[in-house]
């Protein structure tokens, strides 16, 4: 038995029904007669798809399988395409079946006549499978978005050299309030310049599917900052175009400790470096004190007692040079591991240092030395002496480019009841703002410019100073100068009679 043939246009003959009634998609044709829509047509496939007879839709009016929250915009699509007579764009909306269930569709539509009114003919495609697919990526996505907004790594997404996503860490690591901020920027606005040739190179081996590892590059924040990152990235697809997606960190501070093992390997070297040289000078200095001192007794009683003076200048040059080797000795030699560090003469390190910071000094400042009978503190003698030497050497930085006639650096040696030693050094520098003086003790923190400075001479300075029982304070005000006070407990001489 044939099927039912559709309700079909008189003007259409029978193969081209034949036609149509056995097309793979839906078709509706209808007519507009002014105040209403008229279906004229309905195929086989379009009454299938809603669970009908092919009768029952064709005495449906038009808007009836129309999925109720969506007749509003279809009627309004439908008028704005009357009113212009251009046949409307294609639009993906929702039918409803008779079972009740939603369906996916996509309408397009060709503009055509019946007797002399306007006819739109509807094609109409189950699109359930490809909305099913967009859900699942929308899932997919909303599930990314979940995970990578807590991540506390950076995350970011980038297509055609833009951000595309970003997440919290990324926003944060970048100075931004919002993630949104970077949404659109381009990826070389947080790159210096000098390192974007490289960053594009890899960009584009990375999009070409390369499997590259994580690689470093200065990050510019949005105040102008500059932080080092880590970043890896991988080829991902982002709304149907290939993108790049970043997993990255701050390594700035990873960066400044590795920075400071390398310069304290370093330092260790040129230490047993100064200690060689300062051996090699010893010997022949020695040598050459000792014939001075046989001169000046032989000049004595010669005619040429003249000269006696030149030669006490001479032997008073070479025993400079002997402090000046000497204090390098002690500064260099490392203090004994897992041994109590006998009582040191406060006022001799601070001489030694003194000396050694002497041209830093010289330079930007007049030095006034006041010292007082200490007793002697227990600490380790080098390391006593790197502290002093390294605040000797923040005051002279402190008045960098200044006159030596007004700078003033002040070196006080004092006894600080109860049992204590103080030695304070003052500067009349521009001193600290009152916001950075419970920061200067921080690792990595400094306040002088880039380059100049590590940020951890003083965090140390405490360290050595806090393991020796003692403690170390920084007053500054700005305009007013800077005074560090560092104070130790003297050594303690056992009762007598203890034990009896």
């Amino acid at each position: 038995m044939a099927p039912p043939r559709s309700p079909l246009l008189p003007a259409l003959g029978d193969p081209l029904v034949d036609l149509l009634d056995a097309a793979g998609v839906g078709i509706s044709i209808t007519v507009d007669r002014g105040d209403r829509l008229e279906r004229l047509y309905v195929n086989r496939a379009a009454a299938d798809l809603l669970g009908y007879g092919v009768d029952e839709v064709a005495d449906m009016p038009p808007m009836l399988p129309v999925a109720a929250d969506e007749r509003d915009r279809v009627a309004f699509i439908a008028r704005r395409a009357r009113d212009t007579g251009a046949a409307p764009a294609p639009l993906t909306t929702a039918l409803v079946a008779r079972d009740g269930r939603r369906i996916p569709v996509e309408l397009t539509f060709a503009r055509t006549e019946y007797r002399g009114l306007p006819a739109t003919i509807a094609f109409i495609r189950d699109v359930t499978d490809r909305a099913a697919i967009a859900a699942a990526l929308r899932e997919s996505e909303h599930r990314f978005r979940s995970l990578a907004d807590e991540a506390p790594d950076s995350i970011t997404v980038a297509a055609d050299g833009r951000f595309v996503y970003a997440n919290r860490a990324a926003a944060a690591a970048l100075g931004y309030d919002e993630p949104d901020e970077l949404i659109g920027k381009p990826v070389a606005a947080i790159v210096p310049s000098d390192e974007l040739p490289r960053m594009r190179e890899r960009m584009a081996r990375a999009l070409a599917g390369e499997r590259l590892g994580p690689s470093e590059y200065t990050g510019i924040r949005k105040d102008g900052g500059r932080m080092t990152m880590e970043i890896s990235s991988v080829r991902v697809a982002w709304d149907g175009r290939p993108a790049l997606l970043g997993v990255g960190r701050d390594v700035s501070d990873r960066r400044r400790r590795q920075e400071e093992i390398i310069r304290a390997s370093q330092l260790a070297a040129v230490g047993q470096l100064a200690a060689g040289v300062a051996h090699e000078i010893n010997n022949p200095l020695t040598f050459v004190l000792l014939n001075l001192e046989r001169i000046r007794r032989e000049l004595a009683a010669s005619p040429l007692s003249h000269l006696q003076q030149h030669v006490e200048d001479v032997i008073d040059g070479a025993e400079r040079i002997r402090a000046v080797v000497g204090d390098l000795l002690s500064f260099a030699r490392a203090p004994a591991a897992g041994r109590t560090p006998a009582p040191v003469d406060v006022v001799a390190v601070v001489d030694s240092a003194l000396r050694l910071a002497g041209h830093a000094l010289r330079r930007c400042a007049r030095v006034e030395r006041t010292v007082a009978a200490v007793p002697p503190v227990p600490i380790d003698r080098a390391r006593l002496g790197q502290v002093v030497l390294n605040v000797l050497l923040n005051a002279a930085d402190a008045l960098d480019g200044r006159d030596p006639d007004s700078g003033h650096i002040a070196v006080r040696v004092t006894e600080a009841p109860p049992g204590a030693v103080e030695i304070a050094i003052s500067d009349n520098g521009p001193g600290v703002a009152e916001s950075d003086v419970d920061r200067v003790f921080e690792p990595f923190f400094t306040t002088k410019p880039a380059g100049r400075g590590t940020g951890l001479g003083l965090a140390i300075c405490r360290t050595i100073v806090e393991a020796a029982g003692g403690s170390i304070a920084l007053d500054s005000h700005p305009g007013t100068g800077t005074t560090v006070r560092i104070r130790l407990p003297t050594a303690r001489e056992p009762k007598s009679g203890a034990g009896r």
